[in-house]
């Protein structure tokens, strides 16, 4: 049977030959070969001046509904191929694929074309002296509801005096102009995740482009035992930027078996604004910590982190009003202290509440999300200024917080205690100074709720505050605690003007942020509201009379100097146009795949100016002069990140490792290509012991 079949064809490469010079071919393409489902040739551009060099083109054209398959076809059917073994003196290369169409046919997602399709490819005549015979024997599968596999040979015969001829270089370019660009500039992947702790598994990309991503779209070529879904859009950034999720089918008759698609090299196509990339890619597990714990557990990490917090550095500047909340206390009853101290736990279980709220906004609408990202807006740090200036001017005895009207006859109820409004401020102002940490256990809990639904996104945080309001809480248990105080007297008048002073040293922190992240007349025009306010207060404490006495001409003249000195802010460079250490590059987390597979290390920093603890991190463990040492090596690589500013990349990148907040710090090395993530507090130890197991043994 099969010399049977040989034979046939060879009768049929031979007829094809001698019939190629009638009406229905010319010397750059071969006859039309018709089916009942439609029709397919052969055409051949050749350079005049370099005529060993074709544009060749497989040409078909699909009688209506009638379909062929792209070379990733989906969950049914296979791509034409074609063995051009049989040709002579010349040498076909492989098809260059134009952007295909998504079908579905009885429940069946697939992927390809109809109508009419050329598919482009180039070929090289091996001696330009003698004839070229091109023959090939194609097969394909061509569906409609039924399928049709097609197996024939197609022949063209290239003489030395027919070359030169650019008849169908139009229709070749045509198609061409549809393959996607593998040199493109437009389009970057900045991410690539393969997700195996879904109901399905799943490839998650994460992509930014120069231009609006309109009506996109996203093919993969992969192993075809495989089948990606359609792609998810989540966009941001105005849709230069996007999170996409395609489901994956049929991984289990993936060779060797797998559980995701890690490691697998894959090539994306990518189709939007009538612009094409295709991008190649390694997708990575991404390390999501504890997803199998039960949720009980995340909420005891929670309370114990909500704990931790209380002893925080982002929380130090509130300790001011801690300290004055219970030194005011000293000789007053018991039954009196407690409606002050739940009122702050109040304050803060109500900030957490609300802040878990906003998040579940943000993430319902596609932005990006994380644990202190408020201190990356100005209108925030500005607020803060404002708040804290307030709490200032309380301490120093400008002012006193009161209740208003509306809240007067509850009040009445605490036995008329005046200072509940403080001190629920005070719980608020705790917590919205406790977010830019990442505690032990805090980055945990949080990482699992931002990675949930609503449900667990509230119980994670008000976990996280009940553990921040719990001294608080055990106060109001047992108010006799805070009655062993010194009495006041003289020393807490002038313990009140140092911490309010402390305060004012916080808010000349909070301005250099805004400056950091900012214009310069904003915060010009802030430290001039902020000095309105001080100056308001003081004459509405003192009178107008009082501008006369020395004390408010003391005051006066500092302010007056500094309204002088505001200009010269503009000397000043902001943080991110200094010269930084030139050791340190920059975060570019598609390039750490590619480190590691040359053999370095790669230490990642997360970091931004607003975070304290981050600070303390760089202080004293990584400018420790053993780990800069290390980190300046020629295997090494040290990216960091500054998330000072919003920024979807980074939001992204610390997403993969289930973590919404900073600080954050991974190692990548030979030895551990997935990562390393390190504690939230660092020591030099941490980071060289980690180093050393992420490197080659």
């Amino acid at each position: 049977m099969t010399t049977l079949k040989n034979i046939l064809q060879s009768l049929i490469v031979t007829i094809l030959f001698f019939s190629s010079s009638d009406g229905n071919a010319t010397s750059s393409a071969s006859n039309w070969i018709i089916t009942d489902q439609g029709s397919v040739r052969l055409v051949v551009n050749q350079d005049p001046e370099n005529a060993s060099q074709l544009q060749m083109g497989l040409h078909f054209k699909m009688l209506k509904d009638w379909k062929i398959y792209w070379r990733s076809p989906g969950e049914a059917g296979y791509p034409p191929s074609v063995d051009w073994s049989s040709s002579i003196n010349v040498k076909p290369g492989p098809f260059n694929w134009p952007i295909p169409t998504r079908f579905s046919i009885l429940g069946l997602d697939t992927i390809g074309y109809k109508n009419e399709v050329l598919l482009p490819f180039n070929g090289e005549i091996l001696d330009k002296s003698k004839t070229a015979n091109i023959i090939g024997k194609l097969n394909y599968l061509t569906c409609k509801l039924i399928c049709v596999p097609i197996d024939l040979t197609i022949a063209l015969k290239l003489s030395p005096e027919d070359r030169g001829s650019d008849e169908f270089s139009h229709i070749i370019n045509q198609f061409l102009e549809r393959v996607p660009s593998k040199e493109q500039t437009n389009f970057e992947i900045l991410s690539a995740s393969a997700i195996s702790s879904a109901e399905e598994p799943a490839l998650e990309l994460t992509l930014t482009s120069k231009t609006p991503i309109l009506n996109p779209d996203i093919f993969i070529d992969a192993p075809t035992e495989l089948f990606f879904g359609k792609p998810k859009f989540t966009f941001s950034n105005n849709q230069r930027e996007a999170r996409v999720v395609l489901a994956i089918k049929n991984l289990e008759q993936l060779k060797p078996v797998r559980k995701n698609i890690s490691g697998v090299p894959l090539s994306v196509i990518i189709t939007a604004s009538n612009l094409s990339a295709e991008l190649p890619i390694i997708p990575v597990q991404p390390l999501t910590p504890h997803n199998n714990e039960p949720i009980w557990w995340f909420v005891i990490v929670a309370t114990i982190g909500g704990i931790i917090l209380n002893f925080m550095p982002c929380v130090l500047p509130v300790l001011s009003i801690k300290v004055l909340s219970l030194i005011k206390y000293s000789g007053a009853r018991a039954s009196d202290l407690r409606p002050s101290f739940l009122a702050t736990a109040a304050g803060i279980l109500f900030t957490f509440l609300i802040i878990a709220t906003f998040l579940i906004i943000l993430k319902s609408i596609g932005i990006s999300i994380g644990w202190g990202i408020q201190f990356q807006q100005p209108w925030f740090l500005i607020s803060i200024s404002l708040l804290l200036t307030l709490f200032a001017c309380n301490l120093w005895g400008l002012f006193e917080f009161r209740l208003p009207r509306l809240f007067s006859k509850i009040n009445s109820k605490f036995n008329n205690y005046t200072g509940i409004s403080s001190d629920f401020f005070a719980g608020i102002l705790a917590t919205l100074l406790a977010t830019p940490c990442s505690a032990p256990f805090v980055g945990t809990a949080v990482g699992f709720a931002l990675a949930k639904g609503t449900l667990e996104i509230y119980l994670i945080f008000f976990a996280l505050g009940f553990g921040l309001a719990l001294p608080y809480f055990c106060f109001s248990i047992a108010p006799q605690l805070a009655l062993i105080l010194p009495k006041p007297g003289q020393w807490m008048v002038i313990l009140r003007q140092v911490l309010g002073w402390l305060l004012a040293a916080t808010i000349i922190w909070i301005l250099t942020l805004i400056y950091t992240i900012s214009k310069i007349e904003i915060v010009a025009i802030n430290i001039v509201l902020l000095l309105f306010i001080i100056f308001f207060l003081f004459f509405q404490k003192h009178g107008l009379t009082f501008i006369y006495q020395i004390k408010l001409r003391s005051l006066i003249l500092p302010g007056f100097l500094v309204l002088l000195a505001l200009p010269l802010l503009y000397l000043f460079e902001k943080p991110d146009q200094l010269i930084k250490n030139h050791y340190w590059k920059p975060f570019k987390p598609d390039l750490i795949s590619k480190h590691v597979e040359q053999g370095k290390t790669v230490f990642i920093d997360v970091t931004a100016d607003w975070c304290v603890t981050c600070l303390l991190n760089k202080t004293f463990a990584i400018d420790d002069h053993r780990v800069l040492k290390v980190l300046q090596a020629d295997n090494m690589i040290s990216m960091r990140a500054d998330w000072t500013k919003p920024d979807s990349n980074i939001a992204r990148y610390l997403e993969t490792f289930g973590r919404y907040g900073i600080p954050f710090n991974a190692i990548y090395g030979p030895n551990k290509p997935q990562g390393i993530v390190l504690p939230e507090l660092l020591t030099p130890s941490l980071i060289l012991t980690g180093i050393k197991s992420a490197k080659s043994p």
